[in-house]
């Protein structure tokens, strides 16, 4: 299979176990960081982006392994906004700057 077609194959899955966990109040980051969208899509562009170049296996496979890292990574930021925001959190850790508190007022 190729890397475009797994891809998107991982994707949908990845898809439809979201659209399933929106009906539950809690999802936990394991089962969160399992959906792999955005990991899986950043993988497959690093990879691709390495295929289209002159360069062996294993850098594209390095590449492919750096860019589901950095999309697990951008997945968690995500996950933990939602996180915060579901539990009315966001406030608390949110900087504001003094001009947008005296815009707020």
């Amino acid at each position: 299979m190729s890397s475009l077609t797994n891809a998107v194959v991982v994707i949908s899955e990845g898809q439809a176990v979201h659209m399933e966990s929106e009906s539950r109040a809690e999802v936990t980051e394991k089962e969160y960081v399992k959906i792999k969208k955005t990991a899986e899509l950043f993988a497959v562009s690093a990879e691709i982006g390495g295929l289209l170049t002159d360069i062996d296996g294993q850098r594209i496979s390095n590449l492919r392994d750096y860019g589901m890292n950095l999309g697990i990574a951008f997945q968690m930021t995500i996950y933990w906004d939602l996180l915060l925001t579901r539990r009315n959190l966001v406030s608390r850790f949110t900087v504001t700057s003094g001009r947008e508190r005296r815009l707020s007022s």
